[in-house]
C-alpha cells in the first residue's frame, strides 16, 4: 500500500485543471413580477399581508387563508404548518381545561387527558401554558398582558389556561443587588430554605443548573473541571475544553426546553446569553461557517486562560475582536456543530425575540451556504505516508480556516488501508468520501466509503436551516437555493441513513453513537415530506438506530426515539421503563466518586471490564454526558475534587417535561428574588 501511495503522488503532479465557481450580483426580475410579488435578488416572492396572518393562517396574494394540513385536523384543531400535519388548538383556544378532563384524544395523536404529553405541555388540547403570560401579547383580548392581566395573576384558564404563575425567576443561591435566589411555596406563601431533590426531579434539575452555571461555563461555555478540594469554590484546572460547543449547545437546548415547558423567565435568559456566546464563535475566526471550540477575553481568569496552551497550534491568541484581544481555539470537529445546531433550532423555537431569531439565522445559512459552494483549491495531499504534495481538488462541503495552516494551503492526509483521512485547514462534511477523492489520478479504483453519521448530520444540518428561514422574506431567494441542494442530495443521504449501523466493539467508541442520535433527532423532528418523515422514523431512527441500543437503558437515545415515533408504534413501555432510570440519576453535584460493579453485574467474557448487561443509572461510571459513554464500564477509581457538569440530566429531563413523560414534582414552588 506504501507503493501505491508513492504511484499516486506521481501520478498527480501537473495533472489537475482548476475549475473556478463564479457568482453574480443581485439582478432584476426578468420577466417582471406580477402585481401580487416583489423583486428580491432576482426571484419575484410573494407581496406579504398586512396586518400579518395569524399562526395558523398563511399569506396568499395579500390575503390571510386558513393553512390546510395533509392529514386533515380534528374538529377542535388548526393547521398550524401550510402543507403540513401540525395541528394545534389555535389562539384564543379551541376548547378550555375540560379538553384534558373529558377522556377523549380531541387531537388525534393517540393520548387522552393527562396522559396526552400536549396537555402536559400545554401547546395542544391543553391550549398555552404559561408562556402566554409572559409574551407580552394580549392573548385572551381584554386589554390587559403578562402580570397585568387579572386572568393571569388569578390564574384562571384564559391567558393562562391552567398555567403555574410560580415560575423560576433565577437559579439556586443566584446573587444580585443584594437579592438571592430561593425557592418560594406560593400556596402556604412562605421561604424554602433547602432545595431538596432526594425525591423530587425538578429540584434536581435546579440544583444540577446552579451547580453547572456557577462553576462549570467560564465565559458561557460548558466544560467539566479539576478543584482544589471537595468543596468544589476554586477551580484549579477546566477539563474538555475541545468539547465545549456539543455541550454548550445541549446546555441550550435544555433552557430552551425549559421555557417551553414551564415558561420561566430565568430559562428565557439562559437562552439568550448562550446564544449570544455561541454566535462569537461562529464569528471569532473570520472564516464563514467555521466554528470556534471555545472563545474568551485575554482579560478573564488565569484558569480560563489556561486552556490556550501556546504550543498548541489549534489555540489562536491575541485576536482583535469586538473591541478586545481574544483567545480562540479552533481545529473544530463536526461533532461540534451537531450540539450547537440542536441547541440553535430548540432557542429558534423558544424565543420570539427578532433579533435573536435573526442571530441564529444567520449562523446557520453562513454555515450551509459554506457547505453548498463548489470550488476548486490547491489542497496538500499525502498518501500513506507519501507526501505532502500540492493537487488541485473540487471541494464541497467544507469550511476553511487558513488561521491552522503552515502555508495557506488546507491539507488532507489519507490512508488506503483501512480506509482514513484527516484533514487540517479545512473540515469535510463527506458521508461518502469516495466520491471526492476519486478525482484524483490513483484513486478512480476506490470503492464507496459510508461514513452514516455525516449524511444524518447533513440532513439533519439542512431542515434546521429550512426551518428557521421558513416564512421569512429577507431570506427567501436563500433558502430557494438551500431547499434546492436539499432536494438534489437528500435521497442520497437518507439511503445512507438508512443503513446506518452499530459498528461499535466492546463500547470502544460509544460516542459515536451519540453523534448519529442527536442530529437524527431533529432531522425526523423538523422534516416536513410526509414519506421522507416516515424513514426518518421508521428505517433510520426505530429499525436500524433504535433497534440497536434498546437494551441499552439509555434515557436520551430512548427519549428521541419515542418522541418522534410513528402513531403506531406503541412506545408506552420505552418511555415508562427509561424515566424509571432517568429517576436512578444521581443528585447534584456530578462528581467523579469511585465505581466499582464487579459485585452485581456480570463481566462480560468477550468484553474484559464491562458488564453482560446494561448497568443501572445510579451505578453508573459518571462522565461529561453519561449518554455518550459505554452502559457496561465495571470499575472506575474516579478523580478527586473533579466535577462534571450535568448536562446529560438536565437533557433528559426537560425533554421528558416537554414530551409529557413526567410531570411538575413541586406545582406551586418556583426560584424567587428574596431580599
Amino acid at each position: 500500500m506504501r507503493h501505491l501511495g508513492a504511484l499516486l503522488l506521481c501520478a498527480l503532479v501537473g495533472t489537475m485543471a482548476c475549475k473556478g465557481a463564479t457568482s453574480g450580483d443581485p439582478m432584476e426580475c426578468d420577466p417582471a413580477c406580477d402585481a401580487n410579488e416583489e423583486c428580491v435578488d432576482g426571484a419575484c416572492v410573494p407581496l406579504g399581508c398586512d396586518p400579518d396572518c395569524e399562526a395558523w393562517e398563511h399569506c396568499e396574494q395579500t390575503t390571510c387563508v386558513d393553512n390546510v394540513c395533509n392529514p386533515p385536523c380534528g374538529v377542535d384543531e388548526v393547521c398550524m404548518t401550510h402543507g403540513g400535519t401540525d395541528c394545534h388548538c389555535p389562539s384564543p383556544p379551541c376548547g378550555d381545561l375540560s379538553l384534558c378532563a373529558d377522556g377523549l384524544d380531541n387531537d388525534g395523536d393517540g393520548w387522552t387527558d393527562g396522559d396526552d404529553p400536549d396537555c402536559t405541555s400545554g401547546d395542544e388540547e391543553l391550549g398555552f401554558g404559561t408562556a402566554s403570560c409572559n409574551d407580552g401579547v394580549d392573548n385572551d383580548g381584554d386589554g390587559a398582558v403578562d402580570v397585568d392581566d387579572p386572568q393571569c395573576a388569578s390564574a384562571t384558564d384564559d391567558e393562562m389556561l391552567g398555567g403555574d404563575l410560580c415560575v423560576d425567576e433565577c437559579h439556586v443561591g443566584e446573587q444580585s443587588g443584594g437579592s438571592v435566589c430561593q425557592l418560594w411555596d406560593a400556596v402556604n406563601m412562605t421561604w424554602i430554605d433547602t432545595v431538596d431533590d432526594a425525591t423530587s426531579l425538578h429540584n434536581r434539575s435546579r440544583n444540577f443548573t446552579a451547580w453547572l452555571r456557577d462553576r462549570l461555563m467560564p465565559v458561557g461555555g460548558v466544560f467539566r473541571g479539576y478543584f482544589t478540594d471537595s468543596t468544589f469554590t476554586q477551580v484549579t484546572v477546566y477539563a474538555g475544553t475541545r468539547d465545549s460547543p456539543i455541550w454548550t449547545g445541549t446546555y441550550l437546548a435544555t433552557e430552551a426546553l425549559r421555557y417551553l415547558a414551564t415558561g420561566a423567565p430565568d430559562a428565557l435568559d439562559q437562552v439568550d446569553e448562550t446564544v449570544r456566546v455561541l454566535d462569537r464563535w461562529w464569528r471569532i475566526s473570520g472564516d464563514n461557517g467555521y466554528l470556534a471550540r471555545y472563545a474568551a477575553p485575554t482579560s478573564s481568569p488565569q484558569a480560563v486562560l489556561n486552556i490556550f496552551n501556546p504550543t498548541d497550534p489549534e489555540n489562536h491568541l491575541d485576536v482583535p475582536f469586538e473591541g478586545d484581544t481574544w483567545h480562540w481555539k479552533g481545529n473544530v470537529s463536526r461533532d461540534q456543530y451537531q450540539g450547537t445546531m440542536l441547541g440553535y433550532v430548540w432557542a429558534y423555537e423558544a424565543t420570539n425575540d427578532t433579533d435573536l431569531m435573526e442571530i441564529i439565522r444567520a449562523n446557520v445559512v453562513g454555515f450551509i451556504e459554506q457547505l453548498m459552494v463548489t470550488e476548486t483549491r490547491t489542497v496538500n495531499l499525502t498518501v500513506d505516508g507519501f507526501g505532502p504534495i500540492p493537487v488541485q481538488m473540487e471541494l464541497k462541503h467544507c469550511v476553511f480556516t487558513d488561521d491552522e495552516t503552515s502555508d495557506g494551503l488546507p491539507a488532507l492526509d489519507v490512508t488506503t488501508s483501512p480506509f482514513d483521512a484527516g484533514d487540517s485547514g479545512f473540515l469535510t462534511f463527506w458521508p461518502n468520501p469516495a466520491e471526492h477523492l476519486r478525482q484524483l489520478p490513483g484513486l478512480s479504483w476506490l470503492p464507496d466509503i459510508f461514513l452514516r453519521s455525516q449524511a444524518i448530520q447533513l440532513g439533519s444540518m439542512f431542515t434546521v436551516a429550512l426551518h428557521v428561514t421558513d416564512g421569512v422574506p429577507a431570506y427567501a431567494t436563500r433558502r430557494q437555493a438551500i431547499l434546492a441542494h436539499y432536494e438534489d442530495h437528500v435521497q442520497k443521504w437518507l439511503d445512507m441513513a438508512g443503513g446506518w449501523v452499530n459498528s461499535n466493539q466492546c463500547g470502544d467508541s460509544y460516542h459515536g453513537l451519540n453523534i448519529a442520535f442527536q442530529p437524527a433527532w431533529s432531522w425526523a423532528r423538523l422534516e416536513t415530506d410526509p414519506t421522507r418523515k416516515n424513514r426518518l422514523q421508521t428505517e433510520v431512527l426505530r429499525d436500524a438506530m433504535w433497534s440497536s441500543v434498546a437494551d441499552h437503558k439509555n434515557v436520551f437515545f430512548a427519549y428521541i426515539y419515542a418522541s418522534q415515533a410513528v402513531a403506531t408504534d406503541n412506545v408506552s413501555q420505552v418511555i415508562a421503563d427509561h424515566t424509571d432510570q432517568l429517576r436512578l440519576f444521581p443528585s447534584a453535584p456530578n462528581t467523579a466518586y469511585p465505581v466499582d460493579n464487579t459485585a452485581e453485574y456480570p463481566e462480560d467474557p468477550n468484553c474484559p471490564d464491562l458488564s453482560s448487561v446494561a448497568i443501572d443509572v445510579d451505578d453508573r461510571v459518571p462522565s461529561t454526558f453519561m449518554w455518550e459513554r459505554n452502559p457496561w464500564k465495571l470499575v472506575s477509581l474516579g478523580e478527586a475534587n473533579k466535577l462534571y457538569s450535568g448536562v446529560d440530566y438536565l437533557i433528559a429531563y426537560w425533554m421528558a417535561r416537554y414530551y409529557g413523560y413526567l410531570s411538575d414534582d413541586t406545582v406551586d414552588i418556583c426560584l424567587r428574588w428574596r431580599d
